[in-house]
């Protein structure tokens, strides 16, 4: 039993996840050893992002890496107030339509890690007990 209406089936959009518009960068780190892949990000969901880059060192489509991502919140003038967060990532597509940027789309693997979130207040706290 089909329960989508006829206009949603036709235009389906592949996407589960909203996705955020975010100010901040990606590296994408493929597996097989090549250049890590730096840009700008695109858009972010939860499972996945999209990052624009030059057209230098690209990523292959299917390869799988460990992704960085630094996330600046809206708003924010100081880059000690960006969110990193690291997990593994494949690579689902690489658009060379532009000839000046890439665009390169990676699914999550498993959900992203909070990295180095709680490194200044764990410091204090671990001298104290000592």
């Amino acid at each position: 039993m089909n329960l989508e209406r006829p206009e949603d089936a036709a235009g389906r959009d592949r996407r589960r996840d909203r996705r955020l518009t975010l100010t901040g960068q990606a590296v994408l780190r493929t597996l097989h050893g090549r250049t890590d892949s730096h840009g700008g990000l695109v858009d972010v969901s939860a499972s996945g992002l999209r990052f624009r880059l030059r057209p230098t060192d690209l990523p292959e489509v299917g390869a799988f890496g460990a992704v960085d991502v630094r996330v600046v919140p809206a708003g924010a003038r100081e880059a000690a107030a960006a969110v990193r967060l690291t997990g593994f990532a494949e690579v689902l597509r690489v658009d060379q339509s532009d000839a000046a940027f890439v665009e390169v789309a990676v699914r999550f693997l498993d959900p992203l890690s909070v990295r180095e979130a709680f490194e200044m207040i764990a410091a204090p706290v671990a001298a104290t007990w000592s």
